[in-house]
């Protein structure tokens, strides 16, 4: 079939005298394309991001308002204003993964070194942002305590962003990302300075010895001094006498 199309082809270039399409003129027209990009500024592009956002979102049929959040030197994020039915998010957040993967790639198709695109709806990205670094923080208490190595889930790269900001300051641990594509997680590490010392190995301490008891000494009988001794007793009256006041 192919050769049979390229016969087709050139005998259609030889009627109309039009040369016959070539390897080389499709590396041309997408070189062309590449080219044909336009250069514009932050404001440019969210405005395009809006406006592409809208278009695919009335296709699916959903009726919603696309409104900026915040737009910086890294990425511009747009907000998607519904009923609240969450749809749009998905499990674990894979429908708005989605949709905003593909307002990117228009995006670039269009527009020549084009910034990052975030979507945001229902404020799951702030949630899930918050979710994200108790997490990073309870696991690296975790590191820390038991002196071993923790391995979270594979996140994208998002979410691992959030967790390596969230451990950055503490000088205990450290975090690493391991693994390929979407099986990509972090590594939580204790530091050499996290980890417990050793206790330094010595002889027990000695035990205080008591003196020692003479048995002799513990059997003579204390007499008490001539003329104190006490009322009542054998050595100021006898048995059985009684004092008369």
């Amino acid at each position: 079939n192919q050769r049979r199309g390229r016969n087709d082809a050139t005998e259609q270039g030889a009627r109309s005298g039009s040369p016959a399409p070539t390897a080389g003129d499709n590396d041309s027209n997408e070189n062309g394309g590449a080219a044909a990009r336009k250069s514009a500024d932050l404001e440019e592009q969210r405005r395009e991001a809006t406006v592409i956002l809208k278009q695919i979102l009335e296709l699916m049929g959903e009726r919603t308002e696309v409104r900026q959040i915040q737009v910086d030197a890294e990425t511009v994020e747009l907000e998607i204003k519904g009923d609240g039915s969450g749809i749009l998010i998905g499990r674990h957040g894979q429908t708005l993964d989605a949709l905003e993967y593909v307002v990117n790639r228009i995006l670039a198709r269009r527009i020549k070194d084009a910034a990052p695109i975030s979507i945001e709806t229902e404020s799951y990205r702030a949630r899930r942002r918050q979710q994200l670094h108790r997490m990073a923080l309870s696991m690296g208490e975790k590191a820390k305590r038991e002196h071993q190595l923790v391995r979270l889930d594979p996140m994208p790269a998002r979410d691992r962003r959030v967790v390596h900001l969230a451990l950055k300051e503490d000088p205990m641990i450290t975090t690493r990302s391991a693994g390929e594509g979407l099986l990509r997680s972090i590594e939580i590490v204790p530091t050499e300075s996290g980890r417990r010392e050793p206790r330094a190995e010595g002889p027990p301490p000695r035990r205080r010895r008591e003196p020692e008891r003479d048995p002799q000494r513990e059997r003579e009988p204390i007499e008490p001094e001539r003329g104190n001794e006490a009322i009542g007793e054998q050595g100021g009256f006898k048995h059985g006498q009684k004092r008369i006041v």
